[in-house]
């Protein structure tokens, strides 16, 4: 391994049927140390998501009862607020840096890994899989991971302390709201369960159909000199067209499940905060 370039280290690992989680924190081993600062860095940078409707409650509170409170109180909070936005710039850089070098470093390792380890598979193997394939593992599905480690970071990572800061806020302010919280999130773990097995199937179909037509289109690139020589630019065309034709089938039936799963999140998303601030009004209204 080249000390200057600790992202060029080997990368070697046997596959035996393992949960795809294991294989990606084994992927991630070496990067622990940037993925741990990203997520101290976007847990910070997104605390204004949570912190500042509490914030905005206590200047509405210093407002509509200005007998309880001092003037310094709006200050005070106004001045968090501002701390609050201002620091979101310089860590979400920070964030992005961390987790950009983790995923990069994973990306350049598993792809020489497994150039290494197309170098050493026997001449039957290549006899039996097209270049398009082989180029599509390599391209494409080192970039699903890549992707995956991103959503996970920006949405997941999102979800989840949204989630977590804001059963202990509500704590802190309303304890008798967490029975929504109770009845949320299982409704939305069992929505994610039900797709999941689905989006999963069709991504598969979409990235063997991705692949396919890669292949096609290396094959058709080599030999257009022969079907132009024996005027077979049709069937050429015809067999890449259908090619094409199945990657957006299979494409357009994996957007439908994204499209379903998306709308379902937000009118759940929704009807919880309707439920949230009827609940709210109900109580406010038996105490008026």
């Amino acid at each position: 391994m080249d000390p200057r370039f600790p992202h060029n280290s080997p990368l070697e690992h046997r596959f035996f049927g393992e949960h795809p989680l294991r294989t990606l924190l084994f992927l991630y081993r070496g990067e622990r140390g940037r993925l741990l600062v990203g997520v101290a860095c976007f847990v910070v940078k997104h605390s204004p998501v949570w912190l500042m409707p509490w914030l905005t409650a206590n200047i509405i509170d210093i407002i509509a009862q200005p007998a309880k409170h001092a003037l310094s109180e709006l200050w005070v909070n106004a001045a968090i607020l501002v701390a609050l936005l201002l620091q979101n710039v310089p860590l979400h850089y920070a964030y992005v840096r961390a987790v950009s070098l983790a995923i990069r470093s994973i990306e350049t390792r598993l792809r020489s890994a497994m150039c290494r380890r197309l170098q050493h598979l026997s001449i039957g193997y290549y006899a039996r899989q097209s270049a398009g394939v082989l180029q599509s593992k390599v391209l494409r599905d080192v970039e699903s991971i890549e992707q995956l480690t991103r959503t996970f970071f920006d949405a997941g990572l999102s979800a989840l302390t949204n989630l977590v800061f804001a059963v202990m806020i509500t704590g802190l302010r309303a304890p008798w709201f967490l029975g929504f919280f109770v009845l949320a999130v299982p409704v939305a773990a069992t929505l994610v369960a039900a797709l999941r097995s689905r989006l999963t199937a069709r991504n598969t179909v979409f990235r063997r159909e991705m692949e396919q037509m890669s292949s096609r289109v290396i094959e058709m690139t080599h030999l257009i000199p022969i079907t132009r020589a024996h005027g077979l630019e049709a069937s050429a065309l015809e067999r890449i067209g259908l090619s094409i034709e199945r990657a957006r089938a299979a494409a357009l039936q994996v957007d439908g499940i994204n499209a379903v799963f998306g709308s379902l999140s937000w009118m759940i998303f929704n009807l919880f905060n309707m439920a949230c601030l009827v609940f709210a009004a109900w109580v406010y209204a038996r105490h008026w």
